[in-house]
Order: C-alpha cells, then structure tokens, then sequence
C-alpha cells in the first residue's frame, strides 16, 4: 500500500534506513539532505517504509507544485525491493491531485514506459574506478589526454580539503554570473549543505593551485556507498588556459583507480559538459523528468505556452 505523509510525521530512522537498504539509494534523498535543500517536501512512503518518493514543493497563491530542487540531480522512487515499470507507476498515481503541476527527476533505475505520461529523457555520466589507471587512461579521449599533457607543464598542484566557500565563490565569480535562475538563498544554501556533508565526512573537496599558490579551479565530491558524486565546482579564465580542471578530475581518477567506486559525473544535457565527462572515459545512463500539468482551464493552457518558450 501506498500512502500520502507529511513531512513532520515521517519517521526519519525508517526513511534514512530505506534509502540505506534501496537498491538504488542515492545520498540527494536522505531525510537531512532534503531538509536542507527543499523549502518543503512530504512523501509517498509503501508499507512500512519498503519505497519511499520524496516530494519536493512549493506554493504560488492557490496553487501547489512538486519541483526538482538544486543541488539534487534525481529523486524518485527509492526501494529495498526491485522496482519494475508498473511500480513506478503506481506511485507517480498516488500523487495526490492538490498538487496542480509536477516537475520532478526519477532516478536511473526508476524504468517506466510512456503510458500516457510527459518523460523527458536526461543524460548523465559514470566512470567505473575498479580499473588499473592505465587502463583508465587509455580510455581517455585524445584531446583529453593532450590537455592533460599541457596541464602538466603548467607548474599544478592539487590541493585536498580546501574550504567550500573557495569553490563557490570561483562558480560565482565564472558561470555563476550567466545562471539567472540562481539566488543568494540558492547559494547559502549550497554552502550550508557543503559544510554540513563534510562535517559527516562524506565528502571531498578538491582544489587546484598554480606556481604562485593562486586557486585556478575547485571541485566538491560526495561520498554514498561505493559512489563519489561530483556536485559542485568552480573554474576560471587562469584555470581554464591553465587546464586545471582537467588536472583536477584526472587526479581524482588517479587517485581513486582500482577501487570499488563508481565516478558520478552528474550530468549533462548540456553538450559541452557532456563531451567534457564522456572524454574521461565515462559511459552515458539516462533518466526522466516526470511533468504532469493539472493546472484548470485556462491556466493550463497558458502555462504549457509559457513552459515552450522560457
């Protein structure tokens, strides 16, 4: 049985312990993680806390909808049992109809057919570890492997452990002023959630310094199981003539290779990211947004013109 529950009455020890148990558990749905990236969310929760969807939403007047927030690349169902197409579905019904618009990420291993439902498809990318690192190299594009032989040359140094807040003020000072869709809440939030994931010592955090030990480029890695998530980083016009962020990630490779762990690039659509992370080596897997608009006539109408032509 699937069941609506709100979020104060959710038990947090069964929850956090069936994303533990989930064959497909990943850390962006931990009842902490959600708490501190979500303004909100409640859940659908089967049985006794067998699956659980978390339900990330917000409200604009009269009207409530799930989003996908920051920082949480998918989300959907999470189970200790095997999840097939029709299980899928029958959580994506439970929805309760309150919820007039639903925008969210299902995971990779949430497989569903499109009966009679809005997917987009999204690309992301993973690099298995387990492999010698020449082998793991060998696999490098060849543009990837020259960039490498360039960074070399260029007098790098990788640094662990530097502050979160360096990684972020590089992104904002970079991309960060192309992103309008990011706030000075989003990245107190991220800030907050950085911190609060390196208090649990699941995280490392990355940086590169040039000959004069100036901070070129930075990267934060998330630690779940036998999965390190690359969640954040920052670049600069120096780091990036410099080739930093490629020392960077080929450091981690290195360091990392031959273990049991699986390189998770987060990403991307984009076609210059995703020609990026594909150039390590790293495979393509998919996963669907779910939207559904249950908006009334003719806000309905109105908003699927909207959401062709933002």
């Amino acid at each position: 049985m699937i069941k609506y529950v709100s979020h104060e009455v959710i038990d947090r020890e069964k929850w956090d312990k069936c994303i533990d148990n989930s064959t497909n558990g990943l850390v962006y749905a931990y009842s902490w993680y959600l708490d501190l990236i979500c303004d909100e969310w409640n859940a659908l929760i089967e049985n006794d806390y067998e699956s659980v969807f978390p339900l990330p939403f917000r409200k604009k007047g009269f009207i409530q909808y799930t989003y996908q927030p920051f920082f949480a690349q998918q989300l959907g169902v999470f189970s200790t049992n095997v999840l097939n197409s029709d299980r899928i579905h029958a959580f994506i019904k439970a929805i309760p109809k309150k919820y007039a618009l639903i925008d969210i990420n299902l995971n990779s291993q949430n497989f569903i057919d499109d009966r009679d439902i809005d997917c987009k498809i999204n690309k992301n990318y993973i690099l298995d570890l387990h492999h010698d690192y020449k082998l793991l190299h060998e696999a490098f594009s060849s543009n990837t492997r020259r960039n490498l032989h360039e960074a070399k040359g260029n007098h790098l140094t990788v640094v662990e452990g530097i502050p979160s807040q360096n990684i972020i003020d590089l992104f904002r000072k970079d991309k960060g002023k192309e992103i309008r869709s990011f706030k000075e809440n989003d990245y107190k939030t991220l800030h907050q959630l950085m911190n609060h994931i390196l208090d649990k010592g699941k995280a490392i955090s990355l940086g590169v310094n040039d000959a004069n030990n100036q901070l070129l480029a930075g990267a934060f890695f998330v630690k779940h199981n036998n999965r390190y998530i690359f969640l954040f980083s920052g670049n600069s016009d120096e780091g990036r003539d410099a080739k930093a962020m490629f020392f960077l990630i080929d450091y981690f490779i290195r360091k990392y290779s031959n273990e049991d762990l699986i390189l998770d690039f987060e990403g991307s659509n984009n076609h210059g990211l995703a020609r990026f992370y594909s150039s390590f080596g790293a495979k393509k897997i998919q996963y669907k947004t779910y939207f559904a608009n249950r908006l009334f006539f003719p806000l309905n109408l109105l908003f699927m013109v909207y959401r062709k032509f933002k």
